[in-house]
């Protein structure tokens, strides 16, 4: 234990005494410091302000009730189609039979549109998980009713017989509990969903060789309930390559993102940065299979994603580029880039919770002093 003091007392003595030993004149600093905090910041919001759903509350007889217990954001498009008596004139007597069909009453109903923010132009509702449903519901003559429903042109969509089981929905407002359409009715298939408005004409007829019974005839009992249901999750898929969704412009705060006020400064905190690894890892991954792309003036950065984390790296000539004053601010966008065909789906809860940093820096001191 003596040595090591004895020697450090004599080791001014013999740098002295030599020819090729010097105290040196700067000391270089290396590190890989790691960051990382919590954070909880709302992209589900943004996203459904990307789609406007307001014109739904401007449609007579149409309601949009938010499915609140699916994980992803899911609607469910309620119309009152009919609800009236409707007349049997025309109807054969009683026991007999309709040669052809009979129209009691026939209408429109228009489905309102969804209004899509310009940059959300690129993608339309997945048509694979919309569902849609018929119900007819009522008294006795309903035994009798089938509704035909049409759309120009003359495109037929369904002509379904009453089973005489209504949806259940008729005046719910707001929220719906279920995790799927309700039971009862007929699914009408190839109804066409893409957020434009669809115009649909519905006819309530009896249909051709329908023997009519007595209680049919009475119009004090002849109520009948027409009902369409759609099952509408907010499930998209690119209309394009290169369709593209641009994140928040708030999610850091305006200005340079490493702090610096100005492109003629000292800018030290850069150019210590060899390299930096950025990471924000989300609670779900909605974005697999899609790309990540950041720009800034400079910098272009395309990374795949493949897991629940945006990330990007700026290597030693990347900081070059971000130190070069001709290249401030470092104030990057940041967007999702889709395939053709790629699925966007939008969670219910859907937020940002961590951001790291993990940098790699390289820093000289200058000694004073130092033995030339």
């Amino acid at each position: 234990m003596k040595r090591f003091p004895f020697f450090l007392s004599f080791a001014p003595v013999l740098l002295l005494l030599s020819c090729n030993l010097q105290l040196p004149n700067a000391v270089q600093v290396k590190g890989s410091p790691e960051l990382r905090f919590a954070t909880k910041f709302d992209i589900g919001e943004h996203l459904e302000g990307l789609i406007n759903k307001d014109s739904f509350t401007t449609a007579d007889k149409v309601e949009l009730l938010d499915c609140v217990n699916k994980d992803i954001v899911t609607y469910l498009v309620y119309m009152e189609v009919y609800d009236e008596k409707v007349s049997t004139t025309g109807l054969p007597a009683v026991n007999g039979t309709t040669t052809s069909d009979v129209p009691l009453t026939t209408g429109n109903i228009s489905v309102p549109a969804f209004t899509f923010d310009n940059e959300f132009k690129d993608f339309k509702f997945n048509q694979e998980n919309i569902k849609t449903k018929l119900y007819i519901s009522g008294p006795s003559i309903v035994e009798g009713i089938t509704v035909k429903l049409t759309m120009s042109p003359s495109k037929e969509l369904a002509k379904s017989k009453a089973n005489n089981k209504s949806s259940g929905l008729k005046d719910k407002t707001k929220t719906y509990n279920g995790t799927e359409l309700p039971d009862g009715g007929f699914y009408v298939n190839d109804l066409p969903f893409d957020g434009a408005q669809l115009n649909i004409t519905y006819t309530i007829l009896v249909a051709a060789n329908t023997t009519i019974k007595a209680d049919w005839l009475n119009n004090n009992n002849s109520k009948v309930l027409v009902e369409l249901a759609i099952w509408l999750p907010f499930e998209f898929k690119a209309d394009k390559d290169g369709a593209n969704l641009p994140l928040p412009d708030d999610l850091f705060s305006d200005g340079d993102l490493f702090g610096r006020e100005n492109s003629d400064g000292d800018n030290t905190v850069t150019k210590m940065l060899e390299s930096i690894n950025f990471a924000m890892k989300m609670n779900t991954k909605p974005f697999e299979g899609a790309f990540f792309i950041v720009n800034s003036t400079g910098i272009n950065i395309r990374n795949p994603i493949k897991s629940a984390s945006l990330e990007f790296a700026l290597n030693e000539n990347d900081m070059k580029t971000v130190n070069n004053p001709a290249n401030f601010p470092f104030a990057p966008k940041f967007k999702i880039v889709f395939n053709q065909g790629g699925t966007l789906k939008f969670p219910r809860e859907f937020y940002i919770k961590e951001i790291s940093f993990n940098a790699k820096f390289s820093h000289t001191i200058d000694l004073a002093g130092g033995i030339n």
